[in-house]
């Protein structure tokens, strides 16, 4: 009865650890192309953007993987789903 629990607990460890393992994304680093894009959005959209901008841009940073794609892929995203008049901001709109 022992050797059974502890087969039955070994085999949940191993099929928990390989869920994990499946699951884990490799993040990236996009400090320079994210300060690129804020700043290139502000000049284009005026300093009254400029705090949501950097908001939307840290977010979008903080949730891309290596899967997602590399920096250039990154701030291409940006800057094609940037949204700058309020209209565009709230519209129910798909971007794609």
């Amino acid at each position: 009865m022992k050797n059974q629990l502890g087969i039955l607990i070994l085999i949940i460890g191993l099929s928990v650890s390989c869920v994990n393992k499946e699951t884990e994304k490799s993040v990236i680093d996009l400090n320079a192309a994210s300060r690129e894009v804020i700043k290139e959005l502000t000049d284009k959209y005026g300093e009254t953007g400029q705090e949501r901008i950097s908001r939307g841009v840290n977010h979008v940073a903080s949730i891309w993987f290596s899967e997602d794609g590399d920096a250039d892929s990154f701030k291409k995203f940006c800057y094609v789903f940037y949204r700058s008049l309020p209209v565009e901001r709230h519209s129910r709109q798909p971007l794609y």
